[in-house]
């Protein structure tokens, strides 16, 4: 699996404020974190299709608007087709040391992808559990993590 990340979340200037500007709707910082974002697009194959996941909610909220962004810059399509369970947040449960178990963000989809490349589109990569759960839905189809920021370091890695 493949894992491209723009920033470091902790270390570059910034990302930490941008990333809660997401969180939060401010058009200002989706629109930022899109261009820096759309900087990787030429990496991504030309069969790809933009996949937000969903937040907390179990609906994409931040991430389909930044999906949205992404999709004016870079003129891929995008389908919001997964779903999940409404839930507690990640920062909360890890707040409270609990485990997450393995149907704690119960992902399904409401289509399928056919002879296209799934880019997950996420904010932060942390502990990587929530984008890990999204791309078991799409195992069969090498699917692409695209992140603004992870946690540890920035770049495009190879994950398995």
């Amino acid at each position: 699996m493949k894992i491209i990340a723009t920033a470091n979340y902790y270390k570059t200037i910034g990302v930490r404020d941008l990333c809660h500007g997401l969180k939060e709707g401010d058009s200002a910082a989706i629109a930022i974190i899109a261009d820096r974002m759309a900087q990787y697009i030429a990496v991504l194959p030309p069969d790809s299709v933009l996949i937000p996941i969903p937040s907390h909610t179990g609906q994409a909220t931040a991430t389909l608007s930044l999906a949205e962004q992404l999709v004016k810059l870079s003129g891929l399509p995008i389908a919001n087709i997964i779903k999940g369970n409404n839930r507690e947040p990640l920062y909360a449960i890890k707040q409270n040391a609990q485990s997450i178990l393995p149907e704690f963000f119960g992902f399904f989809t409401t289509a399928t992808l056919t002879d296209k490349t799934p880019v997950l589109i996420d904010s932060v990569y942390d502990t990587g559990q929530t984008a890990h759960g999204a791309a078991e839905l799409f195992k069969n189809t090498s699917p692409i993590i695209f992140t603004f920021a992870r946690a540890n370091q920035a770049g495009e890695l190879n994950h398995d």
